[in-house]
């Protein structure tokens, strides 16, 4: 069983994903030579590239060097659901060779987070040469790498993906269904947010409403609610992370339903 702050979910019904091995894209990587990282855009790392973009993050070892004298390549990704971290770190033996042990420090402090964070600077190389992932915090000015852009439509699929298992959203129905269905974006980069939303209604067909401010103005976000666009997405899988596509098809599922009997409703 798996807990969430709503209610639990059963572990049956929830769906580890299986990666394609097909289509891959060559990856442009005249900056940067190593043996031991990927050479072509994958489903696996067009996924876990879109998914470092929301939950990832490399330290800045420049200004780790200025006050240790020595550089840490270090790494982080993280989830509040370990069942999903648990896919990010297969994806690293996978990608890169490498397995980091979870971390559950979070976990017993009360937090409901569970990340890793290794030392690697071969993996450090590779994502900030190879996809341009800025060091040090990267919230406000990250945006969709052009070797996504570059790539096919079923690539570009999977990075979004991976974007929205890491901050995007749909209502957690574990105690029924209160709220209006919908599948949200919110990010602090306008710029990223505006990418997404062009990506997402040219790859998987779907009207995305926004981009919208929040009050604050801290965030963009963009949301996707029509009944229709909503059983659109979870046709095509667009949720990996479990816990998230659970939510989205038990929410399909619901939306289907009510339909079907306010059309009975009008018949009678």
């Amino acid at each position: 069983m798996v807990t969430t702050s709503y209610g639990s979910i059963p572990d049956c019904e929830l769906i580890v994903p299986v990666f394609p091995s097909v289509p891959t894209h060559k990856l442009k990587t005249s900056n940067f030579d190593s043996d031991s990282t990927p050479t072509r855009l994958t489903p696996k790392l067009a996924y876990f590239i879109g998914f470092f973009c929301g939950d990832g993050g490399l330290k800045d070892i420049q200004k780790t060097f200025n006050k240790t004298k020595r550089f840490e390549y270090k790494i982080i990704i993280s989830d509040e659901f370990e069942i999903q971290i648990k896919i990010i770190q297969k994806l690293f033996l996978d990608l890169f060779g490498i397995k980091p042990p979870i971390r559950y420090e979070r976990i017993a402090k009360g937090e409901r987070l569970y990340y890793l964070n290794p030392t690697c600077k071969r993996v450090y190389a590779f994502l900030t040469n190879v996809f341009d992932f800025p060091p040090g915090p990267k919230a406000g000015i990250v945006k969709i790498p052009k070797q996504v852009l570059d790539s096919t439509s079923l690539l570009q699929k999977w990075f979004a993906r991976g974007v929205f298992d890491a901050d995007g959203d749909t209502r957690a129905v574990e105690k029924g269904f209160t709220s209006q269905s919908r599948v949200k974006l919110r990010m602090k980069s306008p710029a990223f947010i505006r990418g997404m939303k062009g990506l997402l209604e040219e790859v998987f067909g779907v009207s995305v409403n926004g981009p919208y401010q929040d009050k604050e103005g801290n965030s963009s976000y963009i949301q996707v609610e029509r009944f229709g666009d909503l059983r659109k997405l979870n046709k095509q899988l667009f949720f990996i992370h479990p816990v998230k596509r659970w939510r989205l098809e038990k929410s399909a599922q619901n939306l289907i339903s009510s339909h079907k009997a306010q059309c009975l409703k009008q018949f009678t």
